[in-house]
């Protein structure tokens, strides 16, 4: 749609890789991290994808997440 504004915050879009189930859901704030020795590693594109928070939980249990 022309003209329309998408806001892509962590806060309210996240990256998300499904499980066989919903308990399975895997969230993620970030595309890039380190680990803890300091190395970069970075999400799988294949598997892990943008997704609204709202739709799958809501923004209190996500800040209580992060």
């Amino acid at each position: 749609m022309p003209n329309r504004y998408v806001a892509d915050t962590p806060l309210i879009r996240a990256y998300k890789t499904d499980g066989f189930t919903a308990d399975d859901r895997k969230w993620g704030w970030s595309y890039e991290s380190c680990d803890a020795y300091g190395k970069s590693k970075r999400l799988d594109y294949r598997t892990w994808k943008k997704a609204p928070v709202w739709r799958f939980m809501t923004i209190k249990q996500w800040i209580d997440l992060l």
